[in-house]
């Protein structure tokens, strides 16, 4: 094929909606600006729920980061007119991780005041966890925290390594080796996020053990990074309706909604079998969990995830007009972002708090102060990653 052709074929993407995406960066780095000031004051005035903010923050944002790696692998791994159009949203975000990587590391000098089992106090105080000592102590979960973030950052260059050879190599040279790096990278952020959401989130209660608990964390942010990717895609098309081609971009819509409903039910099934093994076991030390999230206000919050988790979205998402107006499915799509930060809310903070329903002001302050700063590195990505842009078809 001749490369007059080849440019034939390969439409070129108009400047105008990557320039308003960039032009987010600017405030979202002011926004970033003030809460890291509100921050600092918050750390020296209440340092313990300082660092339970900050936990709670960084876990949201680094799954966004994981939703757009699992995204970028799984265009690998299946392909299709719809993974093409979203690919560029995802691996900005997947870009993200390895700085929120090193947002990771204050949390290594606070781990006392986060993890109890750093405690050496309270582990010398309790039997149960001193019998998981070989997996929860310090060393080796530094070593399992820099074992999953090298995995991470390598997918996130493997696939950024593919998607600059898009449209430079002839696809089918490429196809084979794209496939088998998809497959092989799916298996090891799979096998990585289970065991990272055993380590940084179950471990807040170390009595504590589910195996499914891995995969509820993981399906919860694959949803959070289907949703970004409609969110972004949205954007993108605004100034593309009733212009040649948007049949295409509707179904695109349709194919992202399908995928974002198969998410919701794959949660809602995870979240209830985990229920369903636990109270049918009986057993003291895992039924301690869900009593911490069942009173003292925790069981209204478990209520409006079923309702707006579950519920909700799966019933608007049988609707096919609904799939196919991007505004409408947008919307939604914030809807999930949303309630995924109070499904983490909802995971974490009973430890902290196991007696009641419990809010601080620092908590929406670090999420918003993190994802501003998020924000920006995302949309600097996405904005002037001639790679990820460049040889896209126009969506």
């Amino acid at each position: 094929m001749s490369h007059m052709a080849q440019s034939e074929l390969t439409p070129v993407i108009s400047a105008a909606p990557h320039e308003r995406i960039g032009a987010l960066r600017r405030p979202a780095l002011w926004v970033a600006g003030g809460g890291a000031v509100f921050a600092v004051a918050g750390f020296f005035l209440d340092r313990p729920e300082f660092w339970n903010a900050y936990l709670l923050a960084w876990l949201f944002w680094l799954g966004m980061g994981l939703g757009g790696l699992g995204l970028g692998l799984l265009h690998h791994v299946s392909g299709g007119r719809w993974s093409e159009h979203v690919r560029p949203i995802a691996e900005s975000a997947a870009l993200t991780l390895p700085v929120v990587g090193l947002l990771f590391v204050p949390m290594l000098l606070a781990m006392p005041h986060i993890f109890p089992w750093a405690d050496g106090q309270q582990m010398a105080a309790n039997e149960l966890w001193q019998q998981k000592s070989d997996w929860l102590n310090v060393p080796f979960f530094v070593g399992r925290a820099a074992l999953y973030f090298a995995v991470w950052v390598g997918l996130v260059l493997g696939l950024n390594r593919l998607s600059s050879r898009v449209g430079a190599d002839d696809p089918e040279s490429i196809g084979r080796p794209s496939k088998g790096f998809g497959a092989v990278g799916m298996i090891l952020y799979i096998l990585t996020t289970t065991f990272a959401a055993f380590d940084w989130m179950m471990s807040l209660e170390p009595a504590w053990f589910s195996s499914i608990y891995g995969l509820h964390f993981l399906v919860g942010h694959f949803v959070a990074g289907v949703s970004l990717a409609i969110v972004g895609l949205a954007a993108r098309s605004s100034s593309q309706q009733g212009k040649p081609g948007w049949g295409d971009r509707l179904q695109t819509f349709n194919d992202l909604g399908n995928l974002l409903l198969a998410g919701v039910m794959t949660w809602a099934y995870f979240a209830y079998s985990q229920f369903l093994i636990i109270w049918s076991a009986n057993i003291p030390e895992e039924a301690v969990w869900y009593v911490h999230r069942s009173r003292g206000g925790w069981q209204w919050v478990a209520v409006g995830l079923v309702v707006l988790h579950f519920g909700l979205p799966f019933v608007l998402l049988l609707s096919r007009s609904l799939k196919r107006n991007p505004r409408v499915l947008a919307g939604l799509a914030g809807l999930l972002l949303c309630v995924q930060a109070v499904d983490l809310y909802w995971l974490a903070v009973p430890a902290f708090h196991p007696d009641g329903f419990h809010i601080h002001w620092l908590y929406p302050l670090l999420l918003v102060g993190m994802g501003a700063a998020w924000l920006a590195i995302f949309v600097g990505h996405l904005s002037r990653g001639s790679h990820l842009l460049g040889r896209q078809t126009e969506v």
